[in-house]
């Protein structure tokens, strides 16, 4: 019998292998990415007015998830008839964020070996951004898929094509920095391919970008700031009516509900992300008997998961992510 494991990756995950997480985020754009002096400076002004205690003298950025959720509230209490203030620097931080986590490479020792254990029966699901995940896969000659009936994506360049017979479905209820809207921004066809084929084709709205990198634009679409396809983290996150992403979710739920275990790895469960929280409990509901472990080194969510899942309903190892699971 297949043993279907579920691994819920979160940030912790990343800052194993070199991002920062959420507290940190604010700290290091500005640190070690470059971005347009106007761009800088329209961000540092909202912090500074918003959150008082902030000196950039002492570089004690607040906490992106704050500041995001505290944009999101003003644009929802703007005036909807008039020209918003407030979208344009939600905007700006978001696309420097996106740019970040194209440019950052930390290390990927952690990330590779977790995939080289993945085997058939594993599912992922992963609350990062990033796509270090998808390259350790590509790189080990393992192929994945976005959705569970999704497309298998392999390994390809001029001198060989590795297709493997694992694809590992790969599920992210948040985006990722290489996914586009075509709501967004259009790109040609030849330069992305549809994340679910099954949609029909006058129905698709998101699109995965074929190169792990920003689109090369035009001066003029770079000036509206297309961003990728990213659901923030914030109190008033928005799913979307996009038919690709409401799927995802529910096949989260799928996934969560046929598992025989369950690995919630760097994830900590944020206060502020309500949704995850419901989806998460919805998929569980009816698996009582699924073996749950939490890899985390902060002891302080396990109140967290103490009031998701129930008192003594998880093993809980206090560590950081290294790539092999604890025994």
């Amino acid at each position: 019998m297949i043993q279907n494991r579920v691994f819920v990756l979160g940030a912790g995950v990343g800052k194993s292998c070199g991002y920062p997480l959420a507290s940190e985020l604010l700290r290091e754009l500005f640190k070690g990415h470059k971005m347009k002096e106007k761009d800088a400076k329209e961000i540092k002004n909202f912090i500074k007015i918003s959150f008082p205690s902030f000196d950039p003298r002492f570089e004690n950025f607040p906490n992106v998830e704050d500041v995001i959720s505290l944009l999101d509230t003003l644009v929802e209490l703007e005036d909807k008839e008039k020209k918003s203030e407030i979208e344009p620097t939600k905007r700006t931080l978001l696309l420097e964020i996106c740019k970040y986590f194209y440019e950052s490479h930390g290390d990927r020792k952690p990330i590779n070996l977790f995939v080289k254990n993945l085997t058939e029966g594993d599912f992922v699901i992963t609350f990062n951004w990033d796509f270090s995940l998808e390259q350790a896969i590509l790189g080990s000659g393992k192929s994945y898929k976005y959705l569970l009936d999704g497309r298998t994506i392999v390994y390809q360049d001029k001198d060989k094509d590795r297709v493997s017979s694992v694809a590992i479905p790969i599920l992210k209820p948040h985006g990722s920095i290489d996914w586009f809207s075509s709501k967004e921004l259009k790109l040609k066809d030849e330069l992305i391919f549809p994340l679910d084929e099954t949609v029909p084709e006058e129905k698709r709205q998101i699109y995965i970008f074929k190169h792990w990198r920003l689109p090369n634009l035009s001066k003029e679409v770079e000036e509206r700031k297309p961003l990728p396809y990213i659901i923030p983290p914030s109190i008033h996150k928005k799913l979307g009516q996009e038919a690709e992403i409401m799927k995802i979710w529910g096949q989260v739920i799928q996934v969560l509900m046929h598992a025989t275990e369950i690995w919630f790895v760097g994830y900590s469960l944020p206060p502020i992300d309500l949704h995850a929280k419901i989806f998460i409990r919805a998929g569980l509901f009816s698996n009582e008997n699924v073996k749950v472990k939490v890899v985390n080194p902060d002891e302080m969510v396990i109140h967290r998961y103490n009031a998701l899942l129930g008192y003594g309903k998880f093993d809980f190892y206090p560590t950081y992510f290294t790539g092999e699971l604890p025994e």
